[in-house]
């Protein structure tokens, strides 16, 4: 940045009214207020009309960013309506020292716009990303914040998602496939326990079956080098919030069912 527009920025603030400074500290108020109704009618609206939630947080998103974009403008016109030029001298300004010693908070202020118009994924998808598996519970103008299944809080910042892969399991619905894998040995009775685990997986109260219900099969060998068949169930759920129910419900049944039918997990020895 040029002395020239250093000196130009630290006369104008010295000619900045206390009025101004109210002003805009009012504005600063207002904004927090409004962000801070944002989420409480966020919350509301997520327990009146749980359905719809995914909704309600797509648009809570945007509100928050327009409330962070509004106010901020607002605040720089109200200290420096005096003298607008100055405006424009504290913006090209900013946008020097954010291009040479903010890059990083500049690229994920703008990772943070695509991700907001472009939606890869959305608040309250269930993502995977590297090791983490969990739902997306915010997305601001520098980070995203994802909460895994094991309740923790893991904050990533927007830049990586422009060139990182990320999956999204449910997309923006509230259903989702949910895949269950159980092995068997490989002299049971595999069309009996094929069976079996899709009764289990029909039966289910968690089960949405619009999309229908698949079993697969698959040999596999594992590290006592002894083969086993690895079944695989694949279906939706209402919610993907109850996945965890879920695959509990079918492994449970499951292992039930096959006990019940002399079906074996492992072959005779392979722990020994």
């Amino acid at each position: 940045m040029e002395t020239s527009s250093i000196d130009s920025l630290v006369q104008g603030l010295e000619s900045v009214h206390f009025a101004q400074v109210v002003l805009a500290v009012v504005l600063g108020f207002a904004a927090w207020i409004v962000a801070t109704g944002l989420d409480r009618g966020a919350q509301l609206a997520t327990n009146w009309m749980p359905a719809q939630r995914l909704t309600v947080f797509r648009f809570h998103t945007i509100g928050r960013f327009l409330v962070y974009l509004v106010s901020g403008l607002a605040i720089a016109a109200a200290l420096l309506s005096s003298k607008p030029e100055l405006l424009v001298a504290l913006v090209g300004s900013a946008a020097v020292a954010i291009g040479f010693s903010l890059k990083d908070v500049a690229a994920s202020l703008f990772a943070g716009l695509v991700l907001l118009f472009d939606q890869p994924f959305q608040v309250g998808d269930r993502v995977t990303y590297k090791e983490y598996y969990g739902d997306i519970v915010s997305i601001g103008l520098r980070s995203v914040r994802i909460l895994t299944l094991g309740h923790d809080t893991v904050t990533i910042p927007n830049a990586v998602f422009l060139t990182d892969a990320v999956a999204s399991s449910n997309s923006g619905s509230l259903s989702m496939m949910v895949t269950v894998k159980m092995h068997v040995g490989v002299s049971a009775d595999l069309d009996r326990a094929a069976d079996l685990m899709r009764e289990v997986v029909v039966t289910s109260r968690y089960a949405w079956l619009k999309n229908g219900v698949s079993v697969t099969m698959n040999e596999e060998v594992g590290e006592t080098l002894v083969p086993d068949v690895a079944l695989t169930a694949r279906c939706y759920i209402v919610d993907y919030q109850l996945e965890r129910s879920m695959v509990s419900d079918i492994i449970l049944r499951t292992t039930r069912a096959w006990r019940e039918a002399g079906i074996p997990r492992y072959e005779q020895g392979c722990l020994d």
